[in-house]
């Protein structure tokens, strides 16, 4: 069990966009970055300490990194503001990435750094991480306890539904459940393809699993029946097994004739191009579109996740 610590404004709000996601085990409301011992939700509120509200985040390192999480608060927040966040105003609003490693810092600034590509400025604090102090229980899991003053919260706060942040959170989350699906098949090694041959279905393994641009990508050869059969009907299942768990994804297999797309795919298993070439007229790469992914095993009930 590993531990994440974000500052993203009110905390009310900004816990559910972590609790939703898979391998996240817990989300905790307290306040951190201040060295005001047990701080109280009046003090932080009314900016008489150096807290700010916080979340500490449980999860699972082995179904979802740091990096997914640092996208997932990112695109959750206002990374422009430094004033707070939203209807929430004061320093105890504003934005913080708390710590605990060498590995953390560097990957928090490598996000800074790509967000500063796309806006004006951003003002997200990178602190080492001191202690987290738990939030009064009133405060915890807000969004279960009182779900329609939540909603009139979110709403009024400028978080809801058609707020940008929101819209990039919900990419997001499907990028998440993307790589989730991506590691599955690359941790499993060979997986199977199955693909219509005029009514006559067909399963080859396959071993390609690769995201770029925000979508997952497989890779053949144009000179394959399973390119021909693609063409004629994208529609495809993709099984895989790993540890007691199979997974079954079902989608459309889309081509992308862009060289960067076959490029990426190329650089990612570099054995490949004893065989293949971004140039060679022959290489291919398909996108997963419409995708329904199933995780079943005999011992727990089966996870659906879509994008």
């Amino acid at each position: 069990m590993k531990y994440a610590y974000f500052a993203g404004g009110c905390f009310w709000c900004i816990t559910p966009v972590f609790a939703a996601e898979p391998g996240v085990v817990s989300v905790e409301s307290g306040y951190c970055g201040g060295d005001e011992p047990d701080p109280s939700y009046e003090d932080v509120k009314a900016q008489r300490t150096r807290h700010r509200e916080t979340v500490r985040v449980a999860y699972d390192e082995a179904l979802i990194g740091y990096p997914a999480l640092l996208d997932l608060f990112t695109g959750s927040v206002d990374v422009e503001d430094g004033e707070g966040q939203f209807i929430d105003r004061g320093r105890s609003y504003t934005l913080a990435v708390y710590t605990t490693c060498e590995e953390e810092r560097i990957a928090a600034e490598r996000t800074v750094a790509e967000l500063g590509r796309t806006h004006s400025r951003v003002c997200i604090s990178i602190e080492p991480y001191k202690k987290f102090y738990r939030a009064e229980e009133r405060h915890q899991d807000y969004y279960k306890k009182e779900p329609e003053k939540f909603a009139e919260e979110l709403i009024s706060s400028g978080r809801g539904a058609l707020c940008p942040a929101a819209k990039r959170r919900k990419r997001i989350s499907e990028v998440i459940k993307m790589e989730r699906v991506c590691r599955f098949l690359k941790d499993a090694g060979v997986y199977y393809l199955a693909t219509d041959d005029n009514g006559q279905p067909r399963v080859r393994p396959f071993g390609t699993a690769h995201i770029y641009d925000g979508r997952l990508y497989i890779q053949t050869g144009k000179k394959k029946d399973v390119s021909k059969q693609l063409h004629k009907n994208p529609k495809a299942e993709i099984c895989a097994f790993k540890d007691g768990v199979w997974l079954r994804l079902c989608c459309e297999l889309i081509e992308d004739d862009r060289y960067e797309a076959r490029k990426s795919m190329l650089d990612a298993y570099p054995e490949l191009r004893s065989m293949y070439d971004e140039n060679d007229g022959n290489t291919e790469v398909f996108y997963c579109r419409g995708c329904k992914a199933v995780f079943s095993s005999f011992t727990s009930a089966p996870e659906t996740v879509e994008w």
